[in-house]
């Protein structure tokens, strides 16, 4: 069951990053049933003369990271890689020819961003070292939503796999 937050995400070109609202009603939270998911759809355009390195577009709500999506560009000629990490998809690695890439992307909200009242997205870029974005853009289709699964539980056992003889040479 997927419900739609109404938040105002208008087809324009990012500039100095975006930040948009959404109001969730009293006793809003994330957990026991209700998550909150990003769907993020943007286009980036990496500038064709932009030397090689990395550029990010990153999204955080409440100060907690919701998104980042890296691009590496290689240089000229050479195709851009992008590359995704989140509670939905996992990892994900994408090579581009082009230097305008569509970029759809889904993750949950952090559990601590969430709360009654006026919530914030924050969507920006971040270049690392002199590799520049010429432009990107947010499409009217991004949206928040809420659901009822949460994301997976990690649950970390060690797993011995020596015979027992083997253990008692470590006592």
């Amino acid at each position: 069951m997927r419900g739609l937050v109404h938040v105002e995400m208008l087809e324009r070109p990012l500039e100095r990053g975006k930040t948009v609202s959404f109001v969730l009603p009293a006793g809003a939270k994330a957990g026991n049933g209700t998550f909150y998911i990003l769907d993020l759809h943007a286009r980036v355009k990496i500038a064709p003369d932009s030397p090689p390195g990395r550029v990010y577009l990153i999204a955080e709500s409440g100060g907690y990271g919701s998104a980042q999506i890296a691009f590496t560009v290689n240089g000229k000629g050479a195709p851009v890689e992008r590359e995704t990490v989140g509670g939905i998809s996992g990892i994900e690695h994408h090579r581009s020819s082009s230097w305008t890439i569509d970029v759809r992307f889904s993750n949950y909200l952090p559990y601590r961003s969430i709360h009654p009242g006026r919530n914030t997205v924050a969507i920006f870029t971040h270049a690392l070292g002199p590799t520049r974005i010429a432009s990107a853009t947010i499409f009217a289709d991004s949206a928040i939503e809420s659901v009822v699964a949460g994301p997976g539980r990690l649950v970390a056992r060690a797993v011995v796999n020596h015979p027992r003889s083997c253990l008692r040479c470590w006592r």
